[in-house]
């Protein structure tokens, strides 16, 4: 099996950015190959922070043979009328290289057309153009020019290795021209170039000279030495064990230990400095942080490992003086005394600051708490004015992540009680804790708001724009109700929102609504439920969450049964003809042959709808009735009437949904 193997040697790239560009170029390849009709098995992309490697397996040594068809202008344009080309005819031919062409219907017209002839080319003659217009193409998340205005590239590059099999195949990017030689680990193998026989060869060359080329090893290597160390209890940032997978070449697991005197810091924070600021893992067992701590260091000797651990030790210890800092600086005042440094933090344009938005918080939560029964009201109010204190404390200045976390720390050190601080940590958490109820109350108050304030503002999520997250809380929001099966609707939600709002006027509410019923579309249907069922109980004229959610049940459970078809045939005639009604239905007006159909149903016209098997009857009854009763009747004082019943009838259906969106096989 023929390989070509294509790496570029560069300058460190950050690590961020080389799964993006790891996943283009293999994209970029199987769609240069293809075009060039080059057949190839397998295309393979992988790297370190110094080098972009690609590997594809099975390449034809010479592209497929094509014909390609070149359609020309119509024959009336391009013939005259004495047979021979017009100057349009004769532009066509020149300007596609043509010196024949036939007339050929297409789409019903006439038009001359061209054959080009492709012929097979050697895959050695046309590979490094290939190769330099794949990697040239590659966007750039940022871009770097070096020398004298050469670039732009992600980085400078240093060297290329490019072979199909043991041959080299010319590759020129920028002023860089290829070889046979690649470069090892920077301070572990050696300083010469080293020569790669064949393409089979790279890995192992590679791996001699330190350097483990392909990051699907290098992962799995620090997952296995993270589950070594930590044990079958240990937890890890699976996002942490990516980003060091790019930073390393070699990597090689050092544990160090936590001074004493830093073990007495709040876990969140010691975890977050040591992950976010060093990129080190901390050693959790059973979910509690030990005093070590996880190097993946990328030049370990037996010789240096010491002064390398010493060195990581060092730095690790001036951060945590630093976490240790803003943690007594914080304690020194109560959570509350931030509240007013809240007003000089912006919130949005138009909307004030993030003081306004927890005095909006405070007023949506609490209503909130009506609706979900929450006794304990001063809980919730006093975590709704506090949710947003911690973020002018200096611990979450330094570390965003943790906000939230610690402003329920600092809540309980300031003499809060429990459900406060609860309320506070929890309300930057992905999910709504909906088992907690003034929890649930905050931190629904808090993503409703940012949906109803945006929406208000204009500031409406399109595509994939979408910076203030609203989509992220409208989910968030739209998944609490389900669980807590709101007795409320999404447009009561809606509204909650927008009365804290210190507007005259409600702009974009009803768009607002619709966002948030799309939510809760996407969330029923994730949830397993048939798309045409959701949509007939999103048209309940009762639209609680409640409703929907036990309307959804029933037709899930009704829907494979025999009257099922019945009842939404019968539902949707009704409607069609019930909603041209005009007036009111007055039993005292029915014929005596009506009477004799419809009696039994009069007492359902009286009764509230509260599950699927109410509408049987109505099924069983009706479709007798439109048989034997002519709804259209000439009299119009019948025919009003008629249609009275069945505006009466189609209420009742409505109840349940809009039976028009059901499909029915």
């Amino acid at each position: 099996m023929t390989t070509y193997l294509l790496e570029i040697g560069l300058e460190e790239v950050p690590a961020r950015f080389m799964p993006g560009i790891l996943s283009e170029l293999k994209t970029r390849w199987e769609t240069a190959l293809a075009t060039h009709r080059i057949d190839f098995t397998s295309v393979e992309t992988t790297g370190t922070y110094r080098r972009l490697t690609t590997t594809v397996e099975g390449i034809a040594l010479a592209s497929r043979p094509d014909r390609t068809r070149i359609r020309g202008p119509i024959t009336s344009i391009a013939i005259g009328p004495d047979g021979s080309l017009t100057p349009a005819g004769n532009g066509f031919l020149k300007k596609n290289n043509l010196t024949t062409y036939v007339v050929e219907s297409d789409g019903g017209k006439e038009n001359i057309v061209g054959y080009v002839d492709l012929p097979a080319q050697k895959t050695t003659g046309i590979l490094g153009k290939i190769a330099a217009e794949v990697a040239l193409g590659i966007s750039l998340p940022i871009a770097m020019t070096w020398g004298i205005g050469i670039g732009p590239f992600i980085r400078p590059i240093h060297w290329i290795l490019s072979l199909l099999d043991s041959t080299h195949i010319p590759v020129q990017l920028f002023d860089i021209h290829s070889s046979t030689f690649t470069q090892g680990h920077r301070f572990l193998g050696t300083q010469d170039p080293l020569v790669v026989p064949s393409a089979t060869d790279y890995i192992d060359i590679l791996r001699q000279s330190s350097v483990t080329v392909t990051h699907t090893d290098r992962h799995n290597y620090i997952v296995s030495q993270l589950q070594t160390i930590m044990g079958p209890t240990g937890e890890w940032d699976v996002d942490l064990v990516d980003e060091v997978t790019f930073l390393t070449e070699y990597p090689t697991a050092l544990v160090g230990e936590i001074d004493p005197i830093y073990m007495n810091l709040p876990q969140e924070a010691i975890i977050e400095c040591i992950q976010k600021n060093q990129k080190y893992f901390p050693v959790i067992q059973d979910g509690k942080l030990t005093s070590r701590y996880i190097v993946i260091a990328d030049s370990v000797t037996a010789t240096n490992k010491a002064t390398i651990l010493h060195g990581n030790h060092a730095v690790l210890r001036a951060r945590l003086e630093d976490v240790k800092f803003f943690w007594e600086e914080d304690l020194k005042t109560p959570l509350a005394a931030n509240l007013d440094k809240l007003k000089s933090i912006v919130y949005q344009k138009g909307l004030g600051s993030v003081w306004d938005k927890t005095r909006r918080i405070m007023v949506i939560a609490k209503a909130i708490a009506t609706l979900i029964d929450c006794k304990d009201i001063n809980s919730v109010t006093r975590g709704a004015a506090l949710c947003k204190a911690d973020l002018v404390s200096q611990m979450v200045l330094e570390m965003p992540k943790l906000q939230g976390v610690m402003g329920g720390i600092y809540a309980q050190k300031s003499g809060e009680p429990t459900a406060v601080a609860d309320a506070i940590s929890s309300v930057y958490e992905p999910e709504i804790n909906t088992e907690n109820a003034v929890s649930a109350a905050v931190a629904m108050a808090d993503r409703l708001d940012t949906v109803v304030s945006c929406f208000a503002n204009g500031l409406i999520p399109t595509g994939s724009q979408d910076p203030w997250g609203v989509r992220r809380a409208a989910l968030a929001v739209v998944r609490a109700a389900r669980d807590l099966r709101l007795t409320a609707s999404l447009a009561d939600l809606v509204a909650i929102g927008y009365s804290a709002l210190d507007k005259t006027d409600n702009p974009n509410q009803g768009k607002c609504i619709d966002f948030m019923t799309d939510r809760l579309k996407y969330v029923l249907e994730s949830d397993g439920a048939m798309s045409d069922l959701v949509l007939c109980v999103l048209e309940s004229a009762a639209p609680t969450i409640d409703n929907i959610l036990t309307f959804l049940t029933q037709l899930e459970a009704n829907k494979s049964t025999p009257e099922f078809k019945v009842i939404v045939e019968t539902a949707i005639r009704i409607k069609r003809l019930g909603t041209t009604a005009t007036t009111d239905f007055n039993p005292t007006l029915l014929t005596s042959e009506e009477q004799a159909i419809i009696s039994p149903l009069l007492p359902f016209l009286e009764i509230e709808i509260v599950d699927f098997d109410q509408l049987i009857p109505v099924a069983e009854i009706m479709p007798h009735y439109f048989d034997k009763i002519l709804v259209m009747d000439l009299d119009m004082t019948i025919r009003n009437n008629r249609l009275g019943l069945l505006r009466k009838l189609n209420i009742k259906f409505g109840k349940i949904g809009n039976f028009e969106r059901i499909v029915l096989i």
